[in-house]
């Protein structure tokens, strides 16, 4: 197994494991992520996702080598435009459905 973590982006090596968070590189300020860091390192296949991604919203309910269990937020604001496209998609093919299926039983 290797002590040392090569940064991806500008491939400086990267020699601060001692710290519990994943580490960053001191010369482009890139944080590696999780999958990075075992594949770099070589970790034997019980080690445990203990981070989602950087900057990401989803929590790790569970993180085993068979089942991998997540719980992502719903959108919150980002969403309030989606719903409304929804509503007015729906008012306007209920009013064409309605249309045509008056001009079917006249016609």
């Amino acid at each position: 197994m290797s002590d040392s973590l090569e940064c991806p982006r500008c491939g400086t090596v990267i020699d601060d494991r001692g710290e519990s968070s994943l580490p960053q590189c001191p010369t482009c300020q890139f944080q590696l992520e999780t999958a990075q860091v075992v594949q770099q390192l070589d970790l034997d296949a019980d080690y445990q996702i203990t981070a989602p991604p950087y900057e990401s919203k989803a929590e790790i309910l569970e993180a085993t080598n068979d089942r991998l269990m997540l719980s992502i937020p719903a959108g919150g604001k980002r969403a309030n435009s989606l719903g409304c496209f929804g509503v007015i998609w729906l008012l306007i093919s209920g009013a064409v459905t309605t249309a045509f299926g008056f001009a079917k039983l006249n016609g």
